[in-house]
């Protein structure tokens, strides 16, 4: 049997993808530059307001976590507090290179996990129904997530707004 250390671990996986809270002193620029990477999906408004968002770590009604690969922020959720039982998932990216490899996953399993701690069963996220976002969909859907409405010119005129709704 061949002698497996750490080090050979990690040479042969390039990196090993590990969720963390998230710190705005460490992460902040990762996750900007993610989302700044993707002017195809967001607009210069959401950019904006992540760009203030994302100065803070996780309130009582929110929560915010990274995926890190290397020290390289892989991706982003996350989730707010609308009402008393309502939470909704307000930002998610994965870095381009790391797509299509869990990151996505891993995230909403983390806020999935978190939020059944908090005694929560379901959780709703939007996103636009123009042709950029059908990843997006396609992996909502993949993860267990349901259509429930669609608001015709939601986001924009021809951008239609779609709710999903997951239970937990």
């Amino acid at each position: 049997m061949k002698n497996v250390t750490f080090d050979h671990i990690i040479s042969e996986n390039k990196y090993l993808p590990c969720v963390s809270p998230y710190d705005p002193s460490r992460h902040r620029n990762g996750v900007l530059k993610i989302f700044r990477s993707r002017p195809d999906i967001f607009t210069r408004n959401e950019i904006v307001q992540l760009t203030k968002e994302s100065k803070f770590s996780s309130k009582i009604n929110s929560k915010k976590i990274v995926v890190l690969a290397n020290d390289t922020v892989a991706g982003f959720i996350e989730c707010l507090q609308s009402s008393q039982d309502v939470w909704t998932i307000n930002w998610l990216a994965v870095n381009e290179q790391f797509q299509r490899q869990g990151i996505g996953r891993q995230l909403v399993d983390s806020i999935f996990e978190w939020l059944r701690n908090k005694k929560v069963y379901c959780v709703f996220v939007e996103t636009c129904g123009c042709d950029g976002e059908a990843p997006a969909r396609a992996f909502y859907v993949n993860q267990g997530f349901a259509p429930v409405k669609t608001e015709k010119d939601g986001y924009a005129k021809g951008h239609s707004k779609i709710t999903f709704i997951k239970n937990l």
